[in-house]
């Protein structure tokens, strides 16, 4: 039996990739665009306030005007919500905005290519987006090139490489339930240990690995049923950190005070690097 979720190698990548494009492009009605969220969307405005709150900011994988129109609250010169649209969405989204001069949303036309140049931006940040990324290296990269001297990069992500993913499985397959990747108890008690392997796989390796998995797919395609189905990348936070330690960045907080209830704030105090949640800020030297 094999165990799930599956690692996903550089063979398939592209694959993958398309159809996550393709899945992101056409956003079904059941994905994205929540109404739900304007209070994480609020704190997370407010998070990135306390490091960057004016110039230019790009916030990468924006996928609704909400988060723009929040960043929008802090004093910023210009904010720039980026991410895959078809051109019906985009129009109406930058409709939402139009009342507001410092927000606008731009289409990601060109996969692992953002459409800005050298130097651009003096902050960039994105929410819940690192985990779908198919090549998150390319991505660090391209933000290191947009970014300037001094600016700083924040990334606020689930950590599903941790051991508390897998322990909140057990609790639903004993209740004859999937969570997440998870399908049966084997899958997600084998998964506590291997989030330690991964754990220490990073914190050994120089250049930091990037934990890769296929998603939920069928016939080529992406098959959305629950929640972070299409999550392909499980962001173990040291992987990120040393990747962008390599490029000359100073890392200047990593998810010590993250967490909404009083077990992920204690958890993540105590083990930052096997957080329930990632929020990650680096300043670029």
């Amino acid at each position: 039996m094999a165990l799930s979720p599956k690692i996903l190698y550089d063979k398939d990548k592209k694959l993958v990739q398309d159809a996550l494009i393709k899945f992101y492009t056409e956003r079904p009605n059941y994905y994205g665009f929540c109404d739900t969220r304007d209070e994480e969307y609020k704190l997370y405005a407010d998070f990135i306030s306390l490091y960057a709150d004016k110039g230019k900011h790009l916030d990468f994988g924006t996928g609704t005007f909400r988060i723009a129109k929040e960043l929008s609250k802090h004093n910023f010169e210009q904010v720039v919500g980026l991410d895959f649209f078809s051109e019906e969405d985009k129009s109406k989204l930058n409709s939402e905005l139009k009342e507001i001069e410092n927000a606008s949303i731009v289409n990601y036309k060109e996969s692992n290519k953002i459409p800005f140049d050298d130097n651009f931006f003096n902050s960039i940040s994105s929410l819940c987006v690192f985990e779908h990324l198919v090549y998150p290296e390319k991505t660090l990269v391209e933000m290191d090139r947009v970014l300037k001297k001094d600016g700083f990069l924040i990334i606020d992500c689930p950590n599903w490489s941790g051991p508390n993913p897998a322990i909140t499985g057990i609790s639903y397959n004993l209740k004859g339930k999937r969570f997440w990747r998870y399908n049966n108890i084997f899958d997600s008690f084998f998964a506590i240990f291997r989030s330690f392997y991964w754990y220490f796989l990073n914190l050994l390796s120089e250049k930091g690995k990037f934990i890769m998995i296929y998603p939920r797919m069928k016939d080529n395609e992406i098959d959305f049923e629950f929640s972070d189905d299409d999550v392909v990348h499980l962001c173990q936070p040291i992987s990120i950190i040393k990747f962008m330690k390599n490029m000359n960045y100073k890392l200047i907080y990593c998810n010590s005070k993250t967490g909404r209830t009083a077990y992920s704030k204690l958890f993540n105090k105590l083990f930052p690097m096997l957080a329930t949640s990632n929020q990650i800020v680096l300043q670029k030297q």
